[in-house]
């Protein structure tokens, strides 16, 4: 009997990166669940299984940041692992992430498909 595949959730706007993203994922052996902007991503965090999620700061609706931090003030999902996704690199905002909860960071810019599965396995998956 095989565990089943962890499930990441993808929180990302630039529509390339998420196919991009998920085509990884997918060949790596995860379940994939996507939003591309912060409320639906907030909305799918509350409403649809997922073991990691990989969230973008720079969002519309609801920015990255307020959605870690919906995510962190909620008693289900609270203890659920988070790893931003930035092109920034202001580090008040990648500060301010790790004291909202999150567990990692990644600059999207320099990020090749190795850096993402192992960040991933890093926190849990």
């Amino acid at each position: 009997m095989t565990d089943k595949p962890k499930t990441i959730l993808i929180v990302e706007d630039e529509k390339d990166i998420l196919e991009l993203y998920t085509t990884i994922l997918t060949n790596a052996g995860y379940s994939v669940v996507s939003a591309e902007d912060g409320e639906k991503g907030l909305l799918k965090a509350k409403t649809e299984y997922w073991d990691i999620m990989l969230l973008d700061i720079m969002l519309p609706k609801l920015d990255g940041l307020g959605v870690l931090k919906a995510v962190k003030d909620n008693l289900d999902t609270k203890n659920k692992k988070i790893i931003l996704l930035t092109n920034l690199g202001r580090e008040s905002l990648i500060t301010q992430g790790f004291d909202e909860g999150a567990d990692a960071y990644l600059m999207k810019s320099e990020l090749n498909p190795d850096q993402l599965l192992d960040e991933i396995k890093k926190v849990g998956g």
